[in-house]
């Protein structure tokens, strides 16, 4: 899914160029990723699915931000918006790792 979503980013933001308001076509992709990843949360057993949905929702956030205040400087809507994705990523290996660890202790 997250693949798929920065695929679908690059022509989303070609759609509505610049930083300077809200892209909303990489909104309704933002929006579609946390659908999806709240959606695995939600099944999920493991506890770091809901941490990934918590650094999305932040991004997600970030869009909302610039509805509200729309004089937002671009740099910093920008870094805001790229920002969450980099925790987000590391809590997926953390979070698949330590799973991987954990099944492998269980094992006689």
């Amino acid at each position: 899914m997250i693949v798929l979503a920065a695929l679908m980013s690059i022509p989303a933001s070609y759609l509505d160029h610049g930083w300077s308001h809200t892209q909303l076509p990489v909104l309704g992709v933002d929006a579609l990723l946390l659908a999806g990843l709240l959606a695995i949360a939600l099944r999920s057993r493991s506890f770091w699915p809901l941490w990934m949905v918590a650094f999305h929702l932040l991004s997600v956030t970030t869009h909302l931000a610039t509805i509200a205040k729309p004089e937002l400087k671009p740099l910093l809507y920008f870094a805001m918006q790229s920002f969450w994705s980099l925790p987000l990523l590391l809590v997926m290996v953390a979070g698949i790792m330590l799973d991987r660890r954990a099944g492998l202790l269980r094992r006689p």
